[in-house]
């Protein structure tokens, strides 16, 4: 059979395919494409390859659930210790014994504990420990908990380490967290 001609006036040419495409790592990702005479979108298996859309141009597209918005002003560090979970003060420790030592903290601020955050040492011995440790990150309200290895100092006697948190800005904010212990005579 042949084929037919088109009537007077009428295009051959399809309409295009209009697909929404959201940008992945490097490849795109089609996330659902309307048919021309079709109510419902038809979806691809998985991403196409293409090159990543520069950071400064890529058009998201509209979404059902709403973007949360930004609170006025800026937002405040805040530390509340809450609780010794291990190692409570003045337990007699042997000398150079590890020690594996807890704090349960609450982030009483309003903003949020996330990278540069800090668990900085600001007094006494360091008993081993990093002189500054990453803070697991904290929503605003959270209850976290900070562990840093120590090990006992090899001198007998009460030995006290102090620690304080500090944004990434270096500011140092909340309540100390210490740890006391009593390191005791040889033998």
């Amino acid at each position: 059979m042949g084929r037919s001609t088109p009537a007077a006036g009428v295009s051959r040419r399809r309409p295009p395919l209009r697909c929404l495409v959201a940008p992945v790592a490097a490849t795109l990702l089609l996330t659902g494409c309307m048919l021309p005479g079709r109510r419902a979108p038809v979806t691809p298996a998985g991403p196409l390859d293409a090159p990543a859309i520069p950071a400064a141009s890529p058009t998201v597209p509209a979404t059902s659930t709403p973007l949360p918005t930004l609170a006025s002003g800026p937002c405040t560090n805040a530390a509340e210790f809450l609780a010794d979970d291990t190692i409570p003060d003045g337990t007699v420790v042997e000398p150079g014994a590890p020690l594996d030592k807890k704090w349960r903290v609450r982030n009483s601020g309003t903003c949020d504990w996330g990278p540069g955050y800090t668990l900085v040492h600001v007094n006494g011995p360091s008993m081993g420990a990093e002189e500054a440790s990453a803070l697991f990150p904290a929503r605003a309200g959270a209850e976290i908990e900070i562990r840093l290895q120590f090990t006992a100092p090899p001198d007998p006697g009460e030995h006290t380490t102090t620690w304080r948190m500090r944004d990434a800005q270096g500011q140092l904010f909340g309540d100390t967290l210490f740890m006391t212990i009593v390191v005791s005579e040889p033998g």
